[in-house]
């Protein structure tokens, strides 16, 4: 807890709920992190403080453990992006300099930063999720799992799955104690944004402590907005000792960004400055639309996009709305899939008469894109995901869309 400077120590008493032994917690809070531990005299408890309406507190107990690896966790690094300076990270647990750094990483957009700095030699376990970029990740080992398996499910059986899960409080993935010890990295980076999309936090956590006990650095990664992935690649140069690499990263992303910027104002000033009115849909069973960073590239990719704000998350909508905001342009990319998988969902919709008289389908402007490379992963390839959006929108080619990221939806 020394990591944050501003903390001030107080009483909380939640009451008879946890038992007697529980009854009267210490804890620590600071006005930016969103997670405190809590010294509940003999069981270390996390607690996620409440930051919104949407995000409800919640506690975490870990398993019963020593002194020494009670400090270890208590001592971790937690990092939410938008506020990097409020940690000390020379006061954050470290394991220790001398010995080889040997990085997990628990998200793909984690990996491909990690990738995209040069340390995929220190990469000693990943998820099964991560797939980029292939040459960096084939021999490393796989320390997680799910029992999803999008590519036989259907949207709606994989929503209907997710939200049992999540209403039940059970993870939708597990995180192999045996891998992890046999790898026994120096840092573990991970997510606490979307449970929906990685291990939960508070596994984490507790899995650390209880196999690995004071050995692991553990840095959480949340960008909410296009620019929080900036920092997030900054946190990981700091944390990794490689801040040069970092801005240089930031640099020529930023460069891209500046060439996209300067392809769609030329675009606009052509047509009077008129924008398409997009519709990105994440997820179309039910519909899901684009949030966090994705209205940020839509924004800088030329589009009229007013379905989500920034740094919000993806919110379910009703068909009433889609068809009440009637777009010129709809883009489908469902999170996790690649744009064959996006394609084929898309045709599906033609089975329904309110989607045929929507005014981008009757106009043939429907397309699908590779969302699990360009959209869903706050990590360098967003940059190229803009310029997805700008080549659909205004026919912008400024050398950054691999072929295949997207195609238009033909009516089946």
């Amino acid at each position: 807890l020394r990591a944050a400077q501003h903390i001030k120590p107080s009483v909380y008493n939640f009451g008879t709920r946890f038992g007697s032994r529980h009854n009267s917690l210490k804890y620590a809070s600071c006005a930016s992190p969103r997670y405190t531990f809590l010294d509940c005299k003999q069981v270390p408890v996390l607690l996620r403080l409440k930051t919104s309406r949407r995000e409800p507190p919640f506690l975490c107990s870990l398993p019963e453990t020593s002194a020494r690896n009670y400090t270890s966790i208590s001592r971790a690094t937690f990092v939410r992006t938008t506020t990097p300076a409020a940690l000390n990270m020379s006061e954050a647990n470290t394991s220790g300099d001398s010995k080889p750094m040997r990085i997990v990483s628990l998200l793909p957009s984690i990996t491909e930063i990690v990738a995209a700095l040069g340390l995929g030699p220190h990469l000693v376990g990943i998820t099964h999720e991560c797939d980029y970029p292939p040459e960096v990740v084939k021999d490393v080992k796989v320390v997680t799992s799910s029992d999803i398996q999008p590519y036989k499910m259907s949207q709606a059986e994989i929503n209907k799955l997710v939200s049992g899960s999540l209403a039940n409080g059970h993870s939708l993935y597990g995180l192999g104690e045996a891998e992890l010890k046999d790898v026994n990295p120096t840092h573990v980076f991970t997510q606490a944004l979307c449970d929906v999309c990685a291990v939960s936090y508070p596994k984490v956590l507790s899995t650390c402590a209880r196999v690995l006990g004071d050995g692991p650095r553990v840095v959480s990664l949340e960008p909410t907005d296009f620019e929080e992935v900036f920092t997030t690649i900054t946190v990981m140069g700091e944390q990794c000792g490689v801040q040069d690499r970092a801005e240089a990263l930031k640099a020529e992303l930023r460069e891209q960004i500046a060439r996209i910027k300067a392809a769609v104002a030329a675009k606009l000033e052509e047509n009077g400055g008129k924008r398409p009115k997009l519709a990105f849909l994440e997820w179309n069973d039910p519909l899901f639309t684009g949030g966090h960073w994705v209205p940020d590239m839509c924004a800088m990719a030329g589009a009229d996009y007013t379905m989500a704000k920034s740094g919000e998350r993806s919110v379910q909508i009703e068909k009433e709305k889609l068809i009440e905001y009637d777009p010129d342009v709809i883009l489908v990319a469902p999170c996790g899939f690649d744009t064959k998988r996006a394609c084929d969902d898309a045709k599906a919709m033609y089975q329904h008469q309110w989607w045929k008289d929507l005014r981008a389908v009757k106009n043939g402007d429907v397309y699908a894109a590779d969302a699990n490379s360009f959209f869903a992963r706050p990590g360098p390839r967003i940059v190229p995901g803009t310029a997805v959006v700008a080549q659909i929108l205004h026919g912008i080619d400024v050398g950054l869309v691999p072929e295949g990221a997207w195609v238009k939806v033909e009516a089946p």
